[in-house]
């Protein structure tokens, strides 16, 4: 695992090696909440060399690692992995809200708001409701999060466009049983229309239900 700043947010990698000379590698974006998978193969390459390839861009590196220290170091982002205990786990914390979508719709414009070029505005009303049993989930602008065209996702807009919403989704603490309802708007791409929304936690793990929807009215 290893901590970076690139583009100013905060970022851990989680590299998990198999000895089928498979790795899998969790990126999550501790600022936006997002996560992201890769996939690759590795091999020995000698001299404590050790030759890595992505199997979607097919790109490759070589990592070197330092058998003293148990450091494994990417010379080309200059980025220094530490081994730690729990790597690999693969099990997701249980949701602890539940997500309903009651209506969406596509816009070319909000008020006196239009977004930038190539997209268009995608509102969403929903109720969110917090089944857990004991905590509070801490819901803003970040908490809310839309995937589309195999992206990453992003979060919505409500902490910028919200006071132009006839019934923005509040921030806040959600009580355990608290029912919450509101509208919650993102900027995506024209031609996109296929769409799966949720909740995420601080770490970008989903915290509630996955809900996929179409929109072809726009």
């Amino acid at each position: 695992m290893c901590y970076s700043y690139q583009s100013g947010d905060r970022l851990e990698k989680v590299y998990t090696f198999r000895e089928n000379n498979s790795w899998t590698r969790v990126d999550r974006d501790l600022t936006d909440r997002t996560k992201a998978d890769s996939f690759g193969t590795w091999k020995n390459g000698g001299g404590n060399q050790y030759l890595m390839q992505f199997l979607v861009s097919r790109s490759s590196g070589t990592f070197r690692y330092d058998p003293v220290k148990d450091e494994l170091y990417d010379p080309y982002y200059q980025e220094t992995f530490h081994r730690f205990a729990g790597a690999g786990s693969s099990i997701q914390p249980a949701p602890v809200i539940n997500l309903t979508l009651n209506s969406e719709q596509k816009v070319s414009r909000l008020k006196n708001l239009r977004p930038f070029s190539g997209k268009m505005f995608l509102i969403v009303n929903v109720t969110v409701r917090n089944i857990g049993e004991s905590e509070g989930y801490s819901f803003d602008e970040k908490s809310i999060h839309i995937i589309f065209d195999n992206k990453p996702g992003i979060y919505s807009d409500n902490d910028e466009m919200g006071d132009s919403l006839e019934n923005p989704l509040l921030p806040g603490i959600i009580a355990p049983g608290e029912i919450r309802q509101g509208d919650v708007i993102f900027a995506v791409p024209k031609n996109s229309h296929a769409y799966t929304l949720k909740l995420v936690d601080s770490r970008g793990d989903d915290a509630s239900n996955l809900i996929k929807f179409e929109n072809r009215t726009a």
